[in-house]
């Protein structure tokens, strides 16, 4: 909270910030007010910057439970779907919106909404999707939400079909499926575009080389780290008489 002019001013932001380097000028002469708020460390370099995160230990991470707290750290970036159609968004706003749906939707459901399939938006139900999502759970740390997956990549696993079915790995898909879905038997689908794909891709590989694998699961499965990401935005602000 910053007193300006007698007058309490709220800020909010639409990323989180760290607070230790923050700085505030008070320029009298020019009557302004100079703020400086780092983004924090962690989970929220921009479109042109998937930097790996650092080794965790997740046994310290308590659970995030809040979706106040989530809701209103969304509420600062979401995609106005009358000024920009899901064919005219960047790359990394699709990668973006993906992320969000995810952490969103287990956070809002976690008993129904743990698997999700990620198609391009020209798929329909019957088209077998390219990846494979599950989310065992998501953490809170350094008010960033962290969601721990599972991945199957279907360029390098198959998506089991009439074909395959009875093959070594998609019997192993349907095995890890059937024990997280336990009687559902249909996946939240999110549409994500071919570039978009190419960065969520990215993110789940590199974030994998991160965490322990699952030995029994690792020639179909791969764990991997899925944190919210969020625009290049500037941090410096000015208020003005």
């Amino acid at each position: 909270m910053l007193f300006c002019f007698s007058k309490p001013l709220k800020l909010h932001f639409s990323v989180p910030v760290d607070e230790k380097p923050s700085k505030l000028q008070l320029l009298k002469d020019k009557k302004k007010l100079r703020c400086h708020f780092p983004k924090s460390e962690f989970g929220v370099f921009g479109q042109a910057c998937l930097k790996r995160v650092p080794i965790i230990d997740f046994s310290n991470f308590p659970k995030w439970t809040s979706k106040e707290d989530l809701s209103f750290m969304m509420a600062f970036n979401q995609i106005d779907e009358e000024e920009t159609g899901p064919k005219k968004r960047t790359a990394f706003e699709e990668f973006q919106n993906a992320l969000q749906s995810v952490i969103a939707s287990y956070v809002e459901c976690p008993q129904k909404n743990t698997c999700f399939t990620i198609h391009e938006p020209s798929n329909t139900e019957e088209n077998p999707p390219n990846f494979t999502i599950v989310v065992q759970e998501v953490l809170y740390h350094r008010q960033v939400p962290l969601a721990k997956v599972l991945f199957c990549d279907h360029s390098v696993t198959a998506f089991p079909s009439e074909g395959n079915r009875n093959s070594a790995s998609s019997v192993k898909y349907r095995e890890f499926l059937k024990q997280m879905m336990a009687d559902r038997r249909e996946s939240p689908m999110i549409h994500v575009t071919k570039e978009g794909q190419v960065l969520l891709k990215r993110l789940l590989y590199t974030n994998a080389k991160r965490v322990k694998q699952t030995d029994t699961l690792s020639s179909v499965w791969m764990d991997s780290i899925l944190q919210l990401r969020f625009q290049e935005v500037n941090t410096q602000l000015e208020i003005q008489d």
